[in-house]
């Protein structure tokens, strides 16, 4: 299979797109990119770019469609795709929330390739400080493989270091049946249920729990 870089090498002049596009049998409209780690930024900043503006020769919808898989403990490619219509995050919130805010933020790394990550932080201040907060992430393609489970288990070591003496889960989706059994295996309690509160994207208003557990 040839690349793009092999084609782009081969046709490097602008002009030469069409050559390309007739090479591998595509037509602009429906070219679409992905990268992960260094490859999800540049997937991210090509799927922002008004190829226009670049050059006459290429058309306004150079890039259909994107999947941008960085290393994700950084947000920032997310915010120019269409996730983050309803955040509207910007640059200095994506790194706030997992880099700022928490007190320790850590990645899963295999073989160069950053396939989970987490942060830990206090869930509440002042006669709440002794309970943490976490939140978990897994590239898509790495789950199904116990990734979630060991960045729970790591997390709640960490946890004892730091020392906290218990683990909040504030807004987990009730229709999240995986999460919800994996935290149950783990240990923790559904201590709480707010009625409504989650606002699934495709199952609307559904309660939303909260989960703890004593360290």
């Amino acid at each position: 299979m040839k690349t793009l870089k092999e084609l782009f090498d081969k046709h490097p002049q602008p002009e030469k797109f069409d050559m390309v596009s007739e090479e591998l049998k595509i037509q602009s409209s429906q070219l679409i990119v992905s990268g992960h780690s260094a490859g999800g930024h540049i997937t991210g900043m090509m799927m922002g770019t008004d190829w226009s503006q670049i050059s006459n020769d290429l058309p306004i919808d150079f890039i259909k469609a994107g999947i941008p898989i960085s290393a994700l403990n950084l947000l920032e490619p997310i915010r120019y795709t269409s996730i983050n219509n309803a955040l509207h995050m910007s640059k200095e919130e994506a790194r706030n929330v997992w880099m700022e805010q928490p007190k320790r933020t850590y990645v899963f790394e295999e073989g160069n390739q950053v396939l989970g990550t987490y942060y830990i932080k206090t869930n509440q201040s002042g006669p709440g400080s002794h309970v943490c907060n976490c939140g978990y992430m897994v590239l898509s393609s790495a789950r199904g493989n116990g990734l979630g489970l060991t960045m729970c288990e790591h997390s709640q070591r960490i946890a004892k270091e730091l020392g906290y003496k218990a683990m909040q889960y504030n807004f987990v989706a009730s229709t999240n049946d995986v999460a919800v059994r994996l935290w149950q295996k783990l240990g923790f309690q559904t201590v709480g249920t707010l009625p409504q509160a989650f606002n699934h994207p495709k199952q609307g208003y559904v309660d939303a729990l909260v989960m703890y557990k004593w360290l």
